[in-house]
């Protein structure tokens, strides 16, 4: 193959003959005109002689320092000519072509036909060329496959004129592979940042709604508690057969509006869990009944769990809420009938697990996965399904809290969850749980330790603490009916001072826990110094697991509302070891 620096010295070899020709014509011309001496011609025939070789040596030398510098170039170099033939290349050409066909590529090859390229690959390479003798200069990127790797390559051509006319194009190549990895990886850090950026704007968003959630639904929990209350006491002073139809009706709506409360409680993260160590594999199988009831009778109930599962650290009853939950999510997503799988398995990430829209740090996971085959849910709808009272199903179907309650027990259970769908195709839910290694355990029923009483005609006092006038009310009324006598105080620091001047007497404390002034916590501290035997009931609308205090075995419990006369004398007589019959009220009562 002719080298650049060869066609170079050839060049120069051509020049510099022409002009010792020249020299030895003109010279001897002159000599026979007698208008040099003999003795100046010869020397400077001679002095043209070894400025010629001197010359022609100095050629050689560049000759070989251009060899080498285009030879040792890593990068392909090639110069075309306006037919498309090579005139000279360096080995890094043969790297890009001779893969091609395995033909060998010598000088003055054709490149378009002769290396036998693909018809597309022709229609490129001329184009290029083309555009080079128009007399641009250009860069293009193109992707050659060296061996089994694809390397991305760019092309600088610039056209070499003479006489402002194009007799040429080099090309140099370089491979920037290299780059163009960095470049994704650059690219994929920086999708990466703003998925996590989007990730935690979702998250920000449904803390904040969840914090709206646990406001409303602790206010309205107050509210559901003294209209329930006042409705089981409207009944049983009336004999009015439509007048009770009402009151059951009232009630029986205020439960179900109970339930509604609940669910935004457990998207805001503010529910009292009774957390052990669970199994979640007896767990599934215990609902398998219960889920087959729930869904279609077309839809097959697939189970896969994973034997000998290590135990999670969970609130059974809210675990069995979400995986009913998502299988009627399932069931609604498959109304022609399909398959609903359900499987259990042990995750241990090395490595943080990063996923679309959610990444799951190492550890150990206990992974439930459902899965439907149902018709999915669109794209522009898959962040928002977590949203409470968000819902693309009727209103029959649903409230849209389902998943909400989900998203809630699962992020109260220091665990992750993860939606994937595919319209046409179905959905799928992966919960991540934290392993915690200990032997499952079923709730125990629990026992007090009841106080003996030697009279039961002693009316036993009870200081109730709460700053919702109306609840206070239901409860002073439910207490009174019980025969107890009741002490009541709108905050802590006003239960305090009743305390001073009932020491010795009080045998309870019923108090929300939180208040104004002095919370629940505080005032039930106090107290517990002051009067050790006391019981202490705590209750409220809502709470962080954080705020309530440490339930004492046989000294204190707590009742969520909203509760009924019922559920407050019920827990009221467990906790005092009693079985007091309800008085009939008297009309003056308090």
């Amino acid at each position: 193959m002719i080298t650049v620096a060869t066609s170079i010295a050839l060049i120069f070899s051509a020049v510099f003959f022409l002009g010792g020709f020249f020299f030895f014509v003109a010279g001897h011309r002159l000599k026979k005109a007698g208008a040099v001496s003999k003795h100046e011609y010869e020397a400077a025939r001679e002095y043209s002689v070894s400025e010629t070789i001197r010359m022609q040596r100095k050629i050689t030398e560049v000759n070989a320092n251009l060899d080498a510098i285009i030879s040792n170039t890593p990068q392909p170099v090639w110069m075309v000519s306006p037919q498309y033939s090579l005139i000279l290349a360096n080995s890094g050409f043969n790297t890009l072509f001779s893969s091609i066909n395995n033909i060998k590529i010598t000088s003055g090859i054709e490149l378009l036909n002769v290396l036998n390229l693909p018809e597309t690959e022709k229609t490129y390479w001329k184009s290029i060329y083309d555009r080079g003798f128009a007399g641009a200069s250009f860069r293009e990127i193109k992707v050659f496959n060296i061996g089994d790797e694809a390397r991305h390559y760019e092309m600088n051509i610039f056209p070499i004129f003479v006489d402002g006319s194009v007799t040429s194009l080099v090309v140099m190549a370089h491979d920037i592979s290299v780059y163009r990895e960095l470049i994704e990886k650059l690219e994929q850090t920086i999708n990466e940042k703003d998925s996590l950026g989007e990730q935690l704007l979702q998250s920000q968003k449904l803390e904040s709604i969840g914090q709206l959630a646990g406001g409303i639904a602790h206010d309205f929990n107050n509210i559901l508690t003294g209209i329930i209350g006042t409705a089981e006491f409207a009944k049983e002073k009336t004999a009015n057969e439509e007048v009770i139809s009402d009151m059951v009706e009232i009630i029986d709506s205020s439960r179900r509006a109970s339930e509604l409360v609940k669910r935004l409680l457990a998207f805001s993260r503010k529910q009292i869990f009774d957390v052990m160590p669970v199994s979640v594999n007896e767990i599934i199988t215990d609902l398998t009944k219960m889920i087959r009831r729930i869904i279609s009778e077309d839809i097959r109930l697939e189970l896969l769990l994973t034997p000998s599962l290590t135990t999670i650290k969970a609130d059974t009853t809210q675990i069995e809420q979400v995986i009913i939950n998502l299988a009627v999510n399932a069931s609604d997503a498959m109304p022609a009938g399909g398959i609903l799988y359900i499987s259990t398995s042990l995750l241990q990430l090395e490595n943080t697990l990063v996923l679309e829209n959610l990444q799951v740090p190492t550890g150990e996971w206990v992974e439930i996965t459902v899965v439907d085959n149902g018709f999915g849910i669109p794209p522009e709808f898959i962040h928002r399904i977590y949203e409470p009272f968000f819902t693309t199903k009727s209103r029959e179907k649903g409230s849209g809290l389902g998943l909400s309650m989900v998203y809630g027990i699962i992020k109260q259970h220091d665990g992750y969850i993860n939606v994937s769908s595919i319209q046409g195709r179905g959905t799928t839910f992966r919960i991540f749980l934290p392993v915690c290694h200990e032997q499952a355990r079923k709730k125990p029923s629990g026992s007090w330790d009841k106080i003996n009483i030697k009279d039961k005609t002693d009316k036993k006092v009870i200081l109730i603490a709460e700053d919702e006038a109306l609840v206070r009310k239901v409860a002073v009324r439910t207490l009174n009916r019980l025969g107890y006598t009741v002490l009541e105080a709108e905050d802590g620091l006003s239960a305090l001072d009743l305390v001073s001047a009932h020491r010795g007497q009080i045998h309870m404390l019923l108090t929300d826990l939180v208040m104004p002034n002095m919370g629940g916590p505080e005032l039930a501290q106090t107290l517990s110094h002051m009067i050790p035997n006391i019981r202490i009931l705590f209750t409220s609308g809502y709470i962080e697991t954080s705020d309530i205090p440490a339930l004492e075995l046989g000294k204190s419990d707590f009742l969520p509302k909203p509760y009924t006369p019922d559920q407050l004398k019920s827990k009221i007589q467990e906790m005092l070891g009693e079985n007091t019959e309800i008085c009939q009220e008297n009309s003056t009562s308090a």
